[in-house]
């Protein structure tokens, strides 16, 4: 009977193992996951606003030479009209992958463009709304960048969590 009870915990303590590695196993994979889908959006939130930093920057030189061809500013248009798209798509999501404070910040972004575009209507100049929205991007992708940093060091896959 003894060599029975000896097999008999050999086998529960086999079957207890294996349980708990593949559930370690399992939860590392999807944290892993998590972290790599957090990783891709935060740096397409990065290149989107690289892009509208881009174009704002060749706006403000051509508009200073006052020398923008009319294909350049088409192209700089679109490339504009197509980073913002994606920075409202993403701060749609919102919460769901990206922080709290990530998507505090594109809101702040996209309230300071709209105060901007709202300046420019009522008769501002355009040179000081260039210059504006180069600052309130370049402050977006800085708090971003650092943020993002952080929240990605804190839900380090690797880590047992």
């Amino acid at each position: 009977m003894g060599s029975l009870d000896e097999i008999g915990s050999s086998i529960l303590i086999a079957v207890v193992a294996s349980w708990v590695t593949v559930h370690l196993s399992l939860r590392s994979f999807y944290s892993q996951r998590w972290w790599e889908k957090q990783a891709e959006v935060y740096s397409e939130i990065l290149q989107a606003l690289a892009d509208m930093k881009i174009a704002n920057d060749e706006w403000y030189e051509e508009e200073i030479s006052q020398a923008l061809p009319e294909k350049r500013s088409e192209l700089l248009n679109k490339r504009w009209g197509e980073a913002k798209d994606r920075i409202t798509r993403v701060a749609s999501i919102g919460t769901f992958v990206i922080s709290d404070a990530i998507a505090g910040h594109l809101r702040t972004l996209q309230i300071r463009m709209d105060e901007i575009k709202r300046e420019v209507n009522e008769g501002g100049v355009i040179l000081d709304a260039r210059a504006s929205e180069a600052q309130a991007l370049e402050l977006a992708i800085d708090a971003i960048k650092r943020d993002a940093a952080k929240d990605l060091r804190r839900d380090s896959w690797w880590k047992w969590t």
